[in-house]
């Protein structure tokens, strides 16, 4: 399954974001900050 990474401090759009992704195969990550998400980048290894 391909992952994407969802870097946005606002739930509500990526709630929006999500769920049209993983309605189509994607697993989701997120990260509320840069920082946070740049973390994620190098332990999960995003497509």
């Amino acid at each position: 399954m391909p992952k994407i990474l969802v870097i946005e401090d606002d739930r509500d759009m990526v709630a929006a974001i999500r769920m049209p992704l993983e309605a189509n195969g994607y697993e989701v990550l997120t990260a509320a900050t840069g920082e946070e998400g740049l973390q994620k980048v190098k332990e999960v290894e995003p497509d």
